[in-house]
């Protein structure tokens, strides 16, 4: 979205310009204030994977810090053919995370804690396995 509104704005700075056919009705300001912008939030899109990385390798400290306050466990319960990377999708910041993989019918196959899937995904860096893997 930030991308979106910082070329709109980048737009509509133009617009004016063009349909006079005048370069004096050329916003300089708001061109200058829009690539700031569309080239900051194109910096920001491209480094996503990178934060997602940062945020995974930071779990272990929140997370052994969340087990001696004895904090609530919040379940995230998936079928048994999601993948590592699906599932580290799903965790949200500040939650103590227990990963329940189930069978299409209902029943619990497993219960992974956190720290076991970040592990599987830090290992190898393969996202493309599946949770049901991290069991073997």
């Amino acid at each position: 979205m930030s991308l979106l509104f910082s070329a709109l704005m980048l737009v509509y700075a133009i617009i004016p310009a063009i349909l006079s056919g005048n370069a004096i009705h050329l916003h300089m300001n708001l061109i200058a204030v829009g690539i700031f912008l569309l080239l900051t939030n194109w910096t920001a899109y491209r480094n996503i994977p990178f934060l997602f990385i940062r945020f995974l390798t930071n779990r272990a400290v929140s997370s052994s810090r969340s087990i001696a306050r004895g904090v609530w466990a919040l379940p995230i319960v998936i079928p048994k053919g999601y993948t590592i990377l699906a599932a580290l999708q799903l965790f949200k910041r500040d939650s103590y995370h227990l990963i329940v993989v189930m069978e299409e019918k209902g029943d619990v196959i497993g219960v992974l804690p956190e720290q076991r899937l970040v592990n599987g995904f830090l290992a190898d860096g393969r996202a493309d396995r599946a949770v049901l893997e991290l069991f073997m």
